[in-house]
């Protein structure tokens, strides 16, 4: 339950964002001046509506580099401070590493990252350098009652005809949950490190379950030391490209799994003394199983982004999400897309274009095809991103080009 003065917390802060965005709309203010002074206030309420806003927002700021490096402290370094922290939980796991045979060394009690749910440390275990990840205090119940503010509000939302986003956003209440999951999270970090342990091209921690079957809120694994993104110069990104899509590609069109949050903070950049560029992947919460048709939806959704074919585009993203048996109504809805602004060459699809397909398909009765469907596309749409960013030569359609004809690539 929502308690009174949380409720009335939430509704001062969104009364100072409509003063704000009366402000903008007054042309008193512009649209940065906005987004971040919304933000800094959204922080006081939950660090989950600063990760829908980026979510409503990946068109903009990733274009925009006042934006971009904005929101880069909301990547892997979100704010915390002490209420966040078990340090008695700290002290548990030394005293339970020695009992057990280990040599736990946790560096300092200052962490090096700290995400939206959980909070990082360095150590060594039995003088192997880990990465100790910690769930933060209260986190489920924050993002629980992040949710049934917006159920409130979606009340609200309903008269400005905004029921289609607040859907989307409660459908993935349980996706965001899922990342308090640290048993889960241990069993994908398992299922990618035996994936690629043999890869020339990609890193993945090995984890120490015992500690989780232990400390439920605790996962352990190997520390990747590596760059960071904007750590690289135009020459590494080049190299490193061919890395990032070869997990991209591989993962999802051979593999049939798709990590659910591959942004810049959860990539580390390798590179060896002997010149070797690899990448290394952290932050398994969430894993999603395609099936080989979700595959071969997104193969074709590739290969039409290739072609510029806007309507093979729209037609392959709504059979990945959607059921509907009526023909007339599919191509009703298909044509209306059509006409909208998404999916125009030389744009990278984004949360927006993925937005625009779910309301539409939505008010034609169309059925979601399985309860994961925009959480999966988000996740895409984020990887474009993020393959697009290394741009060096265009477009991830490109990358998935040279990755279908890449004598290189190969199952591990």
């Amino acid at each position: 339950m929502i308690y009174i003065y949380q409720i009335i917390k939430h509704i001062s802060i969104f009364i100072q964002l409509l003063f704000f965005y009366s402000l903008y709309k007054l042309k008193y203010v512009d649209f940065n001046w906005l987004i971040k002074n919304s933000c800094i206030k959204l922080t006081k309420l939950s660090y989950y509506y600063i990760k829908i806003l980026q979510w409503q927002l990946q068109n903009k700021y990733l274009s925009d580099s006042d934006l971009e490096d904005f929101f880069k402290k909301y990547t892997d370094n979100v704010p915390f401070s002490d209420e966040n922290i078990d340090y008695k939980l700290l002290d548990d796991l030394e005293l339970y590493a020695s009992n057990n045979g280990y040599k736990l060394n946790i560096i300092n009690r200052n962490p090096i990252g700290s995400g939206t749910v959980a909070i990082i440390w360095k150590g060594y275990l039995n003088d192997n350098p880990i990465a100790i990840k910690i769930l933060r205090k209260n986190i489920e119940n924050e993002i629980k009652n992040c949710f049934n503010v917006i159920f409130i509000l979606s009340l609200f939302y309903n008269c400005f005809r905004f029921r289609q986003f607040y859907q989307a956003i409660k459908d993935n209440q349980e996706n965001m949950l899922e990342q308090c999951n640290f048993n889960n999270e241990v069993n994908n970090i398992d299922l990618f490190y035996n994936i690629y342990k043999n890869s020339e091209l990609v890193v993945i921690p090995q984890v120490y379950k015992e500690f989780t079957n232990n400390y439920k809120n605790v996962i352990i694994m190997d520390f990747i030391d590596g760059y960071k993104f904007n750590q690289l110069t135009n020459e590494d990104k080049q190299q490193f490209a061919k890395a990032y899509n070869y997990f991209y590609n591989d993962s999802i069109y051979i593999k049939q799994i798709c990590h659910g949050d591959l942004h810049v903070g959860n990539v580390v950049f390798i590179k060896t003394a002997d010149n070797q560029y690899k990448i290394g992947v952290y932050d398994f919460g969430l894993v999603y199983k395609l099936t080989k048709l979700e595959a071969t939806l997104f193969c074709k959704y590739m290969i039409m982004m290739i072609n510029n074919d806007k309507k093979g585009i729209i037609e392959a993203l709504i059979g990945f999400a959607f059921v509907n048996n009526d023909n007339e109504k599919k191509m009703k809805c298909i044509n209306i897309l059509l006409e909208k602004n998404i999916f125009i060459k030389g744009k990278t699809s984004g949360f927006n274009d993925v937005s625009e397909i779910f309301k539409e398909a939505l008010k034609c009765n169309f059925k979601i095809t399985n309860k994961n469907s925009f959480a999966i596309l988000l996740s895409i749409t984020s990887s474009l991103y993020l393959s697009t960013n290394f741009g060096i030569n265009g477009s991830i359609a490109n990358t998935f080009n040279n990755f279908l004809i890449d004598d290189t690539i190969r199952c591990d």
